[in-house]
């Protein structure tokens, strides 16, 4: 059984990525190395991504329409701001939009305050 953080970390996570990954890639023109740049990955990772070479599970939820719709808005973000603390919350409101209500998230104000301090540095 996985842990609610794990499927997050294990499946969300990754799907949310290669939807980001193929926006950035076939709708804003982006390269591999420029995507890799911005998202802090390798361009092996990216070419991975773009090539699907990733899981089943990870697979079926990058078909989930309302991930794609979420990834749209990040990609969007990246490319117009590049401000990591905004897009890390906002990956964090689309886990919480995914999940439901129900899904109880203290750690989403954790990531962002977090990466203010690190990018005031």
């Amino acid at each position: 059984m996985l842990m609610p953080c794990e499927i997050v970390t294990k499946q969300f996570v990754p799907a949310l990525r290669a939807c980001i990954i193929k926006d950035l890639y076939n709708k804003h023109k982006l390269t591999q190395i420029q995507i890799a740049k911005k998202l802090n990955l390798t361009q092996a990772s990216i070419s991975k991504y773009l090539a699907e070479d990733y899981g089943k599970d990870i697979k079926e939820l990058v078909n989930d329409k309302k991930i794609q719709e979420m990834a749209k808005t990040i990609s969007v973000s990246i490319v117009n701001e590049g401000n990591k603390a905004k897009v890390a919350g906002e990956v964090c409101k689309s886990c919480e939009k995914f999940f439901g209500s129900e899904w109880d998230c203290k750690i989403s104000g954790l990531a962002e305050t977090l990466l203010h301090m690190v990018e005031k540095k």
